[in-house]
This record gives structure tokens, sequence and C-alpha cells, in this order.
């Protein structure tokens, strides 16, 4: 083993002791562990998506590829040696370095799996790393991942780890390798102030960091639709609006995906004399944009801290900025409330009190936010869906839940509808090992005689059911963790966008979310846009659901 090997290995257990980390966490039979290090938590990141470090099997994809003339690696975990090696590198990126989860996640630690997979072939130990194995690992790489850019952070790895530190007996290993890293293409240098207005349209994709960028048709097809069509969800209300944003202020994604509420900033203007500067010619006034700045952070902070910064919106784009922003503030504020009193009592259901017994009728739209917990005519239906949707008024969703209470007091519709009853069905069975109890009126144990339930006639504990939703489901709860700034905290439901959680009724079924009732709340990240521009794959981006022509949709 080569010292400077062990040198760095040591390294990151040292950092891992100073915050209590268990090193040697226990793996199955596959290389994976049921907890191992909650990432996000180390570094008190952001929900509401977790990283964690607790797979360490070999990537499948490139034992696919070693095997395909003979049988040559098994599905296996790495070597434990690569796996420390993985370990050090997650601390000193995250505890000495600084830098960003999503970094450390998606792209240096799939690069040194796939490396360290191709070892499995001979058991090449990290510090015998050789430029052939490198060179063969890009070029599975590349066939795995056709952009390249997982090959060109294997190579990048070996050049910024194994080089720097000295890691392998056969280092530097980068010069060693007959691969082009991947080059940002436009070979144009002249400045933008020299360029025509052909030329600027024209070479869009040619800037810098093309991949950031969208094709011209798709700029201008996407600037179509977030200023002419009508959104037709609440969720598409949000994202329309945070586009907007992008446009008219440049921002990152993330940095828009996380605009606090209190983003309105002004600065007044004044001459020597303290005259007003719009009396002498000039500006009186500007409108600033407070925002969390990505890629920024103090001497002593860490990559998950957010950093405060204003920029300058131009004076053209005030009005439409404010008015996008104020709509978003007003149709989030249901969300807002539920979030702030979720936070305040350390609750799931603050509307009740622990000891409360709640009909299953009441508590369905707290739990799935779905307002039609009864079967009322679907025109009846259709017409409180149309009315929401003109401007998203949460007194729209309070008359839908007192028709529907007068309607089933009144006797004239009992029949609850068919969602509530799938869904309370489902409970009845072990959920996740979970079984949630059902009572009487009078908080005796409810029995049924028959497998079928009478679930008006059903109620529930809300100590329990809070309880249940903890152990059962704890990704659907409201994401509650204080926001950690540079200079102080903020607290979640000061973010601007805040969205429901798994909006199944909206999304899914083309209905509405009742906001004014629904518990979980989430803070989007980035994903939440990315789906909108097609740049997720688990989602409907804004091209397939509002382009005109099929070419549009693509």
């Amino acid at each position: 083993m080569l010292e400077s090997f062990q040198t760095y290995i040591n390294f990151g257990k040292r950092l891992a002791n100073e915050r209590n980390i268990n090193w040697d966490f226990e793996l199955d039979k596959h290389g994976k562990a049921d907890i191992g290090w909650n990432l996000t938590k180390l570094v008190g990141g952001l929900p509401p998506k977790n990283f964690y470090l607790r797979n360490f099997a070999a990537n499948s994809k490139v034992i696919d590829i070693i095997n395909q003339d003979k049988l040559v690696i098994h599905y296996q975990p790495i070597d434990v040696d690569w796996q420390n090696l993985i370990k050090a590198v997650t601390c000193e990126q995250l505890f000495y370095k600084r830098n960003t989860l999503s970094n450390l996640c998606s792209n240096i630690i799939p690069a040194l799996i796939v490396i360290a997979t191709c070892c499995l072939e001979e058991n090449v130990k990290p510090w015998s790393l050789t430029s052939d194995i490198v060179n063969k690992a890009a070029m599975i790489a590349k066939s795995i991942q056709q952009c390249g850019k997982l090959s060109d952070t294997v190579v990048g790895v070996t050049k910024n780890l194994f080089d720097t530190n000295n890691i392998s007996i056969h280092c530097p290993i980068y010069p060693k390798l007959p691969i082009e890293r991947l080059i940002p293409k436009g070979s144009d240098s002249r400045s933008r102030l020299v360029k025509s207005k052909e030329e600027l349209l024209e070479n869009l994709n040619q800037r810098k960091n093309q991949s950031k960028l969208p094709e011209q048709r798709a700029f201008w097809e996407l600037t179509r639709i977030i200023f002419t069509e009508r959104p037709r969800s609440y969720t598409d209300v949000l994202r329309f609006a945070a586009l907007k944003v992008l446009l008219l202020t440049g921002l990152r994604v993330g940095e828009v995906a996380r605009l606090p509420y209190d983003w309105k900033r002004e600065r007044e203007f004044l001459d020597i004399t303290g005259k007003s500067a719009g009396e002498i010619g000039g500006f009186s006034s500007a409108m600033l944009l407070r925002h969390f700045a990505e890629k920024q952070q103090t001497k002593d902070g860490n990559s998950e801290e957010l950093f405060e910064n204003l920029q300058f919106v131009p004076k053209i784009f005030e009005e439409i900025l404010s008015e996008t922003l104020d709509e978003v503030a007003r149709i989030t504020m249901p969300l807002r409330t539920t979030l702030k009193l979720q936070c305040e009592t350390d609750r799931v259901l603050p509307w009740y009190s622990l000891s409360d017994i709640v009909s299953v009728s009441e508590i369905y739209t707290k739990l799935t936010g779905n307002p039609f917990w009864l079967n009322i005519d679907s025109k009846q239906r259709d017409l409180f869906i149309d009315r929401y949707h003109e401007n998203y008024d949460s007194n729209v969703l309070n008359e839908i839940d007192l028709f529907l209470r007068n309607k089933y007091k009144s006797g004239n519709i009992k029949k609850l509808s068919h969602s509530m009853y799938t869904f309370f069905n489902r409970l009845t069975q072990n959920f996740n090992g979970k079984h949630l109890r059902f009572f009487n009126k009078n908080g005796s144990l409810y029995q049924s005689d028959t497998k079928h339930y009478k679930w008006n006639e059903v109620y529930v504990n809300i100590n329990e059911l809070e309880d249940f939703l903890h152990k059962s489901v704890p990704t659907k709860l409201s994401d509650k963790t204080t926001i950690k700034l540079t200079s102080g905290v903020i607290n979640p439901w000061d973010l601007l966008f805040l969205i429901p959680k798994r909006s199944l009724p909206e999304e899914r079924n083309n209905g509405i979310m009742d906001l004014t009732r629904y518990h979980a709340v989430s803070i989007p990240d980035t994903s939440f846009i990315l789906v909108a521009l097609g740049e997720k794959k688990n989602g409907e981006s804004i091209f397939q659901r509002y382009g005109e022509t099929d070419a549009d949709k693509k």
C-alpha cells in the first residue's frame, strides 16, 4: 500500500471522526447499506432531496459491457479499499473543500464507481491504478453515456484526485491518457458588442457552456408559452412564474427555485444636495431582487449555506416581475400558512388536538389534497375546477368543502367518492410494516363484520394517525428544516415558491388540490423547473403540455 494513499484515507477518517460519523457502516451482500451517511443532513443541506452515501455496488452497466464476450465479473460490491477511497473523497469534498452535494453525488462518486468496477477484473487496488485501466473506464463510460460527461469526469477525477494526491504508484496518470477532454464549442472570440443582431441570434448555441442554453426555436417557443398560454394547474402557474424570472433576471435555476418571500428591495437615488435624481434627468429609484446566490460562500462557510445577494432589475422589467412574484405570493399563501403552523407546533396535522377523533371523510382531504371526497355529479365537479382555475382563489376551495358538507348532511348524497374508498381500503392493510387503527365516533375500536368498511362511520385518532405518517411515509411530510444562511437562518415558510408534495389529484387525475387543507408542503428544488424545461425524464415538460405542433412538443 502506498503511503500517500493511506495518508489520504487517514485524512478522510479524521474529518469523519470530528463529526462523529460512523466510518465502517454495515453493507449487505450487494454492497448496499440501509442507512449509510445522510450527506444532506451532515452538511445541513436543504430539503426536499436527500443525498446518501450507502451504495457501493459495482456499476451493473459496466459489468455487462465487460462480460460481453465471456463472464469475467459477477455482480458484487467494489473492493473495500475503493470504498474507503470514496468515503475519504466524500469527506474531503464536503468538509474540507466545501463543494456541493450535487457535484459529489452526481459526478465524482459515479466516476469513481466506474473506475472501481473496471478494477474488479484483476483486483487492482487504488494505489496500483494505471493509465490503461483509466482509459478503459473512460471508453466504457462513453458507451454508457453518449454525451461524454461521465467519461470526461472519469478523466477529470484521475487528474484532480489521483495525480494531485499521488494516490497511485503510476502517477501522474493523466498525461498518459490518449483522451481529449470535453471543450465548450464556439471558436468566434469576438466580443458581443461588435456582433450584429443576426450573428447573436444565430450563434446562441455557440456561447460558453453551450449545454446550458436552449436552441433558438426552443427559446422562442418557451417565451410564447409562458407569456401567452393559460396555465392548467397550480404547479404550472408556479413553473410559468419561475421561467419568467429566469428570462427576466438571468438567475440560475436553483436561485429562482429558492427566492425568498420577502424578495423586493428598493433603492432611492439623490444628488449631493439631497434632490431626487429623477428631477435632474436620472432615475429616482431602482428595484432590486433579493435572492440567494449559488457558487458563493464565505471563507468559513460551507457549500450548503445560502449566500444572500441583491440584483438590480432593469426598469423595463420591474412591473412584470412585480406582478409575477406578487401573484406567486398570493396563491402560495395557504401552503405558507400551513407550513408555518406545522413548524411552530412541530405537528403534522396542527388543526386538531392529538386526542381528537376525526371522521375519515374530513381527514381524507388533509391527507391527499383531493377536495372531492363525496361522489358528486361530474358536471358540478368540472364547474368547481374551472372556477378555481380562473384565478386560483382559495375561497373556491372553501365553497367546495361547504357544498359537500351540506349535501352530505342533508342526505341528498351519501356515497363517498371512489378515490376515497380506494385510499382508505389500502390503509386497512399493513403499510410499510405499519398498521393504522380505526375507531367509531364514540372512540371505541371499529370492527367490521365483513371485509368492507362502512367508511362514513369510520374515524381516526389524530395522535395515532400522526405517528403512523411519521413512521410509514416520512418522505411525504412537510419540509420543516430551518435553512442556514451565511448570515443567519431563514424559515422554510419564508421562501416564495411552495408546492404540495405528491399532488396526484392535480398532476395525474386532472383535478385540483385543496391547498388550504392539504398537510404536505414542499420546498422545490431545481427539478421543479428542470422538469418543465424537459431536462428531466420523470415528468411532462411544458413543451409537451402546451406546444401547438408536434415539432413544438419535442
